[in-house]
């Protein structure tokens, strides 16, 4: 498969969970080749980031098992990266950034 297929971004992390803390999650489903855990200027977590794995089928399981799970009291966000080639018809036009609008505002 192409790289893209090997990428999933995740949202909704409490801002106290480390980068340690995912990797260490990410790491039961499969190899992670890069953790990106994206920040403010001020460097707060801003509770979401992008996680690429060795292979396309870590990157489906991650999808598939950690979608919802407890992580620091929150249930994660994961989802294909949108910035990669998108499968599911009607999905791509959306982009990545609308879905993340909705997902925080749906927190307060």
């Amino acid at each position: 498969g192409a790289p893209g297929d090997c990428k999933v971004f995740f949202s909704n992390v409490p801002f106290d969970v480390t980068v340690d803390q995912l990797m260490a999650l990410f790491q039961q489903v499969g190899q992670v080749v890069e953790l990106d855990l994206f920040r403010k200027d001020n460097g707060q977590s801003r509770g979401m980031g992008r996680v690429v794995f060795a292979d396309p089928g870590a990157a489906q399981a991650a999808i598939l098992d950690l979608r919802d799970l407890d992580v620091g009291g929150r249930p994660i966000w994961v989802s294909e990266d949108s910035k990669g080639p998108s499968k599911a018809p009607g999905r791509a036009d959306r982009g990545g950034f609308g879905a993340v609008k909705a997902m925080s505002s749906r927190d307060r």
